[in-house]
Parts: structure tokens; sequence; C-alpha cells
């Protein structure tokens, strides 16, 4: 499951789809890694609904996690709209089953799917949820509730709500049943439908990529610098195809740019350290990850700094 939730990388992901009098300014502070000062703003307004929607965040980023899941239970009491907060606990959930012994997994990850599936009953248009259930059929093992046949089912209610989105979870599928030619059909689907979605593109562009289709991914890997120029995670996207076809040098130049977009931004200072290390240039990668781990962060990215350090120490 190491990989299944990878979205929580993101922070303030989770903030973005909300829209709250105190989004705004919370969403900031997390965005600069400032924490403390977030949770200072929310504890003046801890009765609020939305202050424990971002109290629960805030705690999931820092590693408190059972904290985060008593804040989160309190706002679900409080709260009409009860689909945030049961797809709030699905993902601190989700983050407690990447950090646990097997025998804490067989007990969390039930809680993983309940609460994504309450969201969705409460919610029926609710796509983020959704998309986080269907990951996690389609990549969790069976004995911890993987399910490919749930995954199916899944993509197949989400085209009635949303074509586009649902034809690029049944190219997920597809691609996990390595069955390419259908895989690149629904793709095909999904960017006719929504051609301008970044998502979808970006979906398509690593699916070209991992096929070895260099000059179609390239093709769509541009597409997403053209829709959003000024987004540091186009560069870092387009990074991946010059890491991923042997131009590796070019590969930290477009990280680079990605940077001169948003200096702060750790998951591409790390993506930077671990292209150096595969260089060969260890001093700079570790000298970057030290820095890198001077600032606040989300739990989970420290460590994995940590570890790659560990795993580079005698280079």
């Amino acid at each position: 499951m190491k990989r299944l939730f990878l979205f929580l990388l993101l922070p303030a992901y989770l903030l973005s789809a909300q829209n709250h009098p105190i989004r705004k300014q919370v969403e900031q502070l997390i965005k600069t890694h400032r924490y403390d000062q977030a949770e200072k703003i929310l504890l003046r307004h801890k009765d609020k609904p939305d202050a424990l929607y971002y109290l629960a965040v805030v705690d999931l980023v820092q590693g408190k996690l059972d904290k985060a899941v008593d804040r989160a239970e309190e706002g679900l009491k409080k709260d009409t709209n009860k689909a945030r907060f049961y797809e709030l606990l699905g993902d601190i959930y989700a983050v407690k089953a990447q950090n646990s012994g097997m025998l804490s997994l067989i007990f969390t990850v039930g809680k993983i799917k309940k609460n994504w599936q309450k969201a969705i009953a409460l919610d029926s248009t609710r796509l983020s949820a959704y998309q986080k259930l269907f990951s996690f059929y389609l990549m969790a093992p069976g004995f911890a509730g993987g399910d490919k046949d749930e995954a199916f089912k899944l993509a197949q209610k989400v085209l009635k709500i949303n074509p586009a989105v649902g034809q690029t979870m049944l190219a997920q599928y597809y691609q996990k049943e390595k069955q390419s030619d259908k895989a690149e059909q629904a793709f095909t689907k999904a960017i006719k439908l929504a051609p301008d979605s970044v998502n979808i593109v970006k979906e398509a562009a690593y699916f070209y990529l991992t096929q070895k289709k260099i000059k179609k991914a390239r093709q769509l890997f541009d597409r997403i610098l053209t829709l959003k120029p000024k987004d540091p995670f186009s560069y870092d996207a387009l990074s991946d195809w010059y890491f991923k076809t042997g131009k590796k040098d070019s590969a930290i130049i477009v990280l680079d740019k990605a940077l001169k977009i948003d200096s702060l931004n750790q998951q591409i200072l790390f993506k930077k350290a671990r292209f150096l290390a595969d260089l060969g240039r260890y001093d700079e990668s570790r000298a970057l990850c030290n820095r890198l781990l001077k600032q606040q962060m989300f739990f989970a990215l420290r460590k994995q700094i940590l570890g790659f350090l560990e795993r580079i120490k005698d280079k």
C-alpha cells in the first residue's frame, strides 16, 4: 500500500477542495509550512466545524494521527456537511495504515474504506472520495480489502457522474490489468471529453511514458505546460519525461524552472535531491536533504527523506 495514498503528500490538496471563511489564510500557512501559526489561528475557533476540519488536517500533517481522528470525529458531530469529515477520516486512516504494523493494519484498513463509502453515500457526486476508494480497491492487496471488481464497478458508476473522470478510472483499471489497448482507448476518450483537464492529461502522459511511447508522452507533457505554464508541477511532470528518457541533466534543469516558480516546494526539492543522487552528485543531494530537514514538513515526507539519506550515506 506504500504508493496508494501519495495524494496525502500535498496537505494543501485537502484544503483547496474546501470553500470556507478561514480557508485562504490557513491554506497559505500550510503551503509555506507554518503549521504552528495555522494551529494558533484555528484554536481561536476550535468549537466551529470549519476550524475542527483544518485542525484535523494540521494534526495529520504533523503526524498526530490519533489527535487528527479525534478532531475529525468532533467536527463530524457538529457539522451539517458530514461528507467532508467522513472523507477526511478515510484520509487519516489511510496514513495510519501506511505507518502501522501488520496487526494494526488489519484493523485500520476497514475504517479507510468505510469512511470513504460514507462520504459517497452522503454526497453521491463527491468525485475525490470516489477516486480514493477506487485507488484503494485497485491497488491494495486482497487481504487488506483490495478488490479489482469493485474498482471496475466504481469506475462505471463515475462514468454516469463525470464521463471524463470515469474513462480515466477505466483506463487506470485496464492499465493495472495489463490491457494496454483498452487503457489507451479509455484515455483517448477521457481527453476528448475534457481536453483542458490537467489531471487527466497527466495520467495519460504517464501511461504513455510507461508504455515507452515516448513521442506521444512528450506531446501530452507539453500540453500540460501549455495548460498551466505557471504551475510548478507542470515542470515537475516534464522533468520525469527527461529523466525516464535518459536526459537526466535536463531533468534537473526543468526542476529548477519549477523551483523558480515555487522555491519552497518541498516535494520538488526532494525530487531534485533524488535526481542529483542518481547522477552521482551525492554531496549536493545530501546537502539539499539536510536543508529540507531543518524545515517543518509533512511527517511522511520527513520519513522518506531520512530513509533516502540512510540509503546513500556511504555513497
